[in-house]
């Protein structure tokens, strides 16, 4: 007899291709999730050193006063130095930018490095050491013990769709809440939540 030839029928064909399929819908939105989460933990950790060093500074004993050195606590950095009268940090003295969307910031960039030297970052003990995603932005209010408090920003242009956006405030009496995300729809701006602007309406 003679063989005949075997292969797979369309139907067979059909049932795989339906199959790879479903399995790519449910695979491709949960790899895209981690990739995200991989990227915004970056933002909450720095929002989390940030707090810590702003946290550590409202619990030590400053000198703003020249004339009579008086030593002065609970109050987060502000935009002078030491030994001047004490202003809260009113303008934001941003760490990186707003990139192309899932560009990083080299954080070797002499902006980078100066701001990172300035008040506040120098009073927050903040560094970064390697090639970020997210702009960082913080503003204390309040020059008096018992008025003082912060906000902490961070934001980023992950990808074309959206912005990711990150903040984090200190009270007066100096607690720290949780670091909310604050992704915005579109371009809105979040001002209220914590000094927080989207990259859509801050390109760089």
């Amino acid at each position: 007899m003679k063989k005949m030839d075997k292969g797979f029928t369309l139907i067979e064909l059909m049932i795989v291709v339906a199959i790879i399929g479903i399995l790519a819908a449910v695979a491709v939105p949960g790899f895209m999730q981690y990739i995200k989460d991989s990227k915004t933990s970056e933002a909450k950790d720095n929002l989390k050193a940030i707090a810590d060093g702003a946290i550590s500074y409202f619990e030590a004993d400053h000198v703003y006063d020249d004339a009579g050195m008086t030593p002065q606590a609970r109050l987060y950095p502000g935009s002078n130095d030491r030994n001047t009268t004490y202003a809260a940090q009113a303008t934001s003295v941003a760490i990186g930018g707003c990139q192309t969307p899932g560009q990083k910031n080299n954080p070797t960039n002499a902006d980078v490095v100066a701001n990172l030297n300035k008040a506040p970052w120098n009073y927050l003990k903040f560094q970064i050491n390697k090639p970020f995603y997210y702009q960082y932005d913080y503003i204390s209010s309040g020059t008096t013990a018992g008025s003082s408090t912060f906000n902490a920003s961070a934001v980023a242009s992950l990808n074309t769709a959206s912005d990711s956006g990150f903040v984090v405030s200190g009270t007066t009496d100096g607690k720290v809440g949780n670091i909310l995300d604050v992704t915005p729809d579109a371009a809105d701006s979040v001002t209220a939540q914590g000094s927080y602007t989207s990259c859509s309406a801050n390109a760089t």
